[in-house]
């Protein structure tokens, strides 16, 4: 396959992805995050925004501030949502607004919140009343995407069936279930049509794969399922819960900082959350003193050609104090980070994460960066 043309940051902005909301939700597992950033408190993060759950979720860690950076200005208005939400509304109210509860007050609780947002994002919400009164957690591109292959599951094999698949709390007794009366098949046939090539495509974003050399997604994101069924109880899982269920299987099963005994501490430091629509180059760009400590760079290098994401790397580098741990992750090629002067590869702690990834992602990366 011929390379494709270099792309950089700046010429994503007009691709139909970054249009809208992408991500309501992070789709990349907060555990894994956590545990490859090891933020301590004091540190200085710089993270890419996305669906805001991760940011919200490394609070908890107690870091001096976290650049939230996206370039994408829509992320930014549901993250500011977000943050007034977690600010005003009580635990329950909060529950609701995302979608985790029942509700049939969801425009109500959002109109209590539009004082403490600024104009723009006033009028952004009003003209997506719709999709507020299903939830926030809905609101998202891929979100919807994810949740109609949900839909499709529950109507092959009907809703009683996979809500009996999340009622087990043996491993063992959801494995045989798996072998017994699901995989087969429908089940194999339904990933080969529903993430084909062209069909993700359409459904997320054509450049977002422009650089996967392979057409057979759906043989690896099944391979990857198959895992995430027999090696952890799915009903622990709450990305499976919302795809497949369409709703977050129980209330002990959240992100971390939506978890009720976190959410007072989350609140508490909601403060040092500073929003930035910018891409991460521009904000890497200036030169100067090493100023962070952690760098969550989400999927971004999907969309980058290897010259693009080895100088955002450099960038990053120069921007880290010694030993700041980053990571990042690909959603179907793996884009294995290079050999570069000021930067530790971790290869076995990669894939010791990436296998604990609750999410059918291919590949993680994490590491440091050291003095040059």
């Amino acid at each position: 396959m011929p390379s494709p043309p270099f792309a950089d940051e700046n010429s994503l902005a007009a691709q139909p992805f970054f249009r809208e909301i992408g991500y309501s939700s992070c789709w990349e597992d907060p555990v894994v995050l956590r545990q490859a950033l090891a933020v301590r408190s004091g540190d200085c993060v710089l993270s890419i925004a996305s669906g805001g759950c991760n940011v919200l979720s490394l609070l908890l860690d107690d870091p001096a501030s976290i650049l939230c950076v996206d370039l994408n200005p829509h992320q930014l208005t549901l993250l500011r949502l977000k943050i007034a939400a977690i600010r005003q509304l009580e635990y329950s109210e909060l529950l609701e607004l995302l979608g985790v509860r029942v509700s049939s007050r969801r425009i109500e609780l959002l109109d209590t919140l539009f004082p403490e947002l600024p104009l723009a994002d006033r009028e952004y919400w009003r003209a997506r009343r719709r999709q507020i009164a299903q939830g926030l957690y809905r609101t998202g591109r891929t979100d919807r995407y994810l949740m109609a292959f949900g839909t499709l599951v529950r109507t092959l094999f009907g809703q009683s069936k996979v809500k009996q698949f999340f009622g087990f709390a043996e491993l063992d007794a959801q494995i045989e279930f798996y072998r017994s009366h699901w995989d087969g098949w429908r089940w194999r046939k339904l990933f080969e049509v529903f993430f084909h090539r062209q069909i993700i495509s359409r459904a997320k974003d054509p450049s977002h794969f422009r650089y996967v050399e392979f057409d057979r997604f759906g043989e690896r994101i099944y391979a990857r399922v198959e895992r995430l069924f027999t090696t952890g109880l799915v009903r622990e899982n709450y990305f499976l819960g919302l795809i497949m269920l369409g709703h977050y299987a129980s209330e002990t099963a959240l992100p971390p900082y939506l978890l009720e005994n976190n959410l007072p501490l989350v609140r508490a430091r909601l403060d040092r959350l500073i929003l930035r629509h910018a891409s991460l180059s521009a904000v890497l760009e200036p030169v100067g003193p090493a100023r962070f400590d952690a760098f969550n760079l989400s999927n971004l290098y999907d969309w980058l050609s290897d010259d693009a994401r080895i100088a955002s790397l450099r960038q990053a580098s120069m921007a880290a104090t010694p030993g700041a741990r980053w990571c990042y992750w690909s959603t179907l090629e793996p884009r294995l980070a290079p050999v570069l002067e000021g930067v530790d590869l971790q290869p076995e702690r990669s894939c010791e994460l990436a296998y604990a990834d609750r999410f059918p992602y291919a590949h993680f990366e994490t590491g440091t960066f050291f003095a040059q």
